[in-house]
């Protein structure tokens, strides 16, 4: 620590002394500094995870509700029957979720001896689509089949 003395008007500083009198406590500003940047680092560290945690949040929540969006509607159409399913429907925006689009197709009846699937079945498939935060267009695509 550095001692100041006073010479008649003027202060003079003297050397820093290596050892701590008796009874001084406290930290340096040297010491002080070096806690402050080791704690900033930290502090950027845990920002940096924060925003991918929070990317990776939004992400998944894109994807549950797309994917609650085409089992919504397979349900529906199960709902429905055999006899009244629509060939195809698309839904842009899905009501309630702007951003999604929701496509249906359903296939035409299977031919008996189709080894594809039993006969007298109809293929549903619902693909819902959306526009993610990075411009790109991820989509989900759930399918089933329903008889007579």
């Amino acid at each position: 620590m550095k001692r100041a003395e006073r010479l008649g008007s003027l202060w003079r500083v003297g050397a820093c002394s290596s050892t701590r009198r008796a009874g001084e406590q406290g930290f340096t500003l040297l010491e002080v500094l070096l806690a402050a940047s080791i704690f900033s680092i930290g502090l950027l560290a845990l920002s940096a995870i924060s925003i991918s945690v929070v990317s990776g949040n939004y992400r998944s929540r894109q994807l549950t509700t797309a994917t609650t969006l085409a089992q919504s509607k397979i349900e529906e159409l199960r709902g429905r029957g055999y006899a009244n399913l629509p060939e195809a429907e698309v839904e842009n925006p899905v009501p309630g979720y702007d951003g999604f689009r929701r496509t249906t197709d359903v296939d035409p009846p299977l031919e008996p001896g189709d080894e594809a699937a039993p006969a007298n079945t109809k293929r549903i498939t619902v693909t819902v689509e959306w526009t993610a935060s990075d411009g790109t267009s991820p989509s989900v695509s759930v399918a089933t089949y329903i008889s007579r």
